[in-house]
């Protein structure tokens, strides 16, 4: 892979407030290349426009540091980063997201978002396959932390932390995801999966969770949704039900639900036993 370290040096603290790299024209070159990795520099980069990731391959976006490399978006609407195209084994990690609507990803396969910090929006994944969100901190935003929608298919949601979201993981039309070891704390709601996917097409994981202080309901598993494995979850602290789930074929083992003010579980299985 060949590698584009590429960095300013900015004069002060308030030219690195006011002023961006020029990243959008670094990340074309590594595109044009074939592949690289372009490295942000520190300090709090805005933007007025969305960095757009097009038809890329083996390529990484890289801040030099997780807690001084920040990106922020003017527009609340615009994401700050999207990911769209043919694109496959693209990386963006060790970056701070303020304002705008976080990354958004169309289509593509293995793309990896890792160790950054979302403060308001997350990351959107419309048909990705193959990729994930891991050891990110997302905080204080309105809608969910990771969204997962038009027939995104084996993403993995690992080891993140998620606080004063409104919702922290929402699975729409989604098929074969593991969301594992993630921590979900002072939420209205922790996980959402609606069952949009065609019969048999689910078989989510839901692993090692902890849910603590939840507004809401902290897993909710809707109608149509099928084959889903949920074990080893903690659940304490709920103004609704530990779990609501619907559907059929799902497997639940080894969770624990304390404290849900609604009760523990919402059985609405057709299968129920």
């Amino acid at each position: 892979m060949r590698l584009f370290f590429l960095f300013l040096l900015l004069a002060s603290a308030q030219v690195r407030a006011q002023e961006a790299p020029p990243l959008q024209e670094w990340i074309k070159e590594a595109v044009q290349a074939g592949g690289g990795v372009v490295t942000v520099p520190d300090g709090e980069h805005v933007f007025t426009e969305t960095l757009v990731i097009e038809d890329a391959k083996k390529l990484a976006l890289r801040g030099m540091g997780r807690e001084g490399c920040v990106l922020r978006m003017k527009d609340a609407a615009k994401p700050v980063i999207e990911i769209r195209g043919e694109v496959e084994r693209v990386e963006i990690a060790g970056i701070i997201f303020q304002g705008g609507a976080g990354v958004r990803v169309r289509g593509g396969k293995d793309v990896q978002v890792r160790d950054c910090i979302f403060e308001g929006p997350g990351v959107v994944m419309l048909g990705a396959r193959e990729s994930g969100v891991e050891r990110c901190s997302f905080r204080d935003g309105k809608g969910a932390a990771v969204v997962l929608d038009e027939s995104a298919r084996q993403i993995v949601i690992r080891g993140n932390q998620v606080t004063r979201m409104a919702l922290a993981f929402d699975l729409r039309a989604a098929a074969e995801c593991v969301l594992e070891g993630n921590e979900v704390r002072d939420c209205a709601a922790a996980i959402r999966i609606a069952g949009l996917e065609p019969v048999g097409a689910q078989r989510h994981v839901v692993r090692d969770n902890g849910f603590f202080v939840i507004g809401g309901d902290a897993l909710v598993a809707a109608a149509g949704t099928r084959e889903i494995l949920i074990e080893g979850n903690e659940v304490d602290q709920t103004q609704g039900f530990g779990f609501v789930i619907a559907g059929e074929g799902h497997v639940l083992k080894a969770n624990t639900l304390t404290g849900t003010q609604a009760g523990q579980m919402r059985d609405e299985r057709v299968d129920k036993p």
